[in-house]
């Protein structure tokens, strides 16, 4: 190969690496603010990087959705994180994390995922 295709393709490598880390770094960013509004909530297990708990919709109906975030919630002192993909949501029962999560001014946003919740129990639902 001439020196010009090894230049063009180093180029074009180095631009792609570049791009990708831009990405990641956007996204990484974009999680780090997202844990910081709803602070110290523990995360339901499971979490998978990028998907989040998605994954777990295939095997859950809505009644299933609710008794696991039940069970959650009392093994969490009445509060919990659930990644849905990107999109952070925040269930809480506890007043002690209510307060700290009211406290925040960019913490309450009814998102696409508020719509899908329905009142089944006393709490609070913030989707970042």
């Amino acid at each position: 190969m001439t020196p010009l295709i090894w230049l063009i393709l180093d180029w074009l490598v180095t631009g792609i690496l570049f791009a990708v880390t831009v990405v990641l770094a956007r996204i990484n960013l974009s999680i780090q603010r997202k844990r910081e509004i709803l602070g110290e909530l523990p995360c339901y297990k499971g979490y998978l990087p990028l998907i989040g708990h998605a994954y777990l919709a295939f095997n859950l109906t809505y009644p299933g959705f609710i008794d696991m975030l039940i069970k959650s919630r009392s093994e969490n002192k009445g509060s919990v994180q659930i990644w849905a993909g990107p999109k952070l949501s925040g269930y809480i029962s506890n007043p002690a994390d209510i307060q700290k999560v009211l406290n925040r001014k960019d913490a309450l946003n009814k998102g696409d995922l508020f719509n899908f919740y329905q009142a089944h129990s006393v709490g609070l639902l913030s989707n970042t």
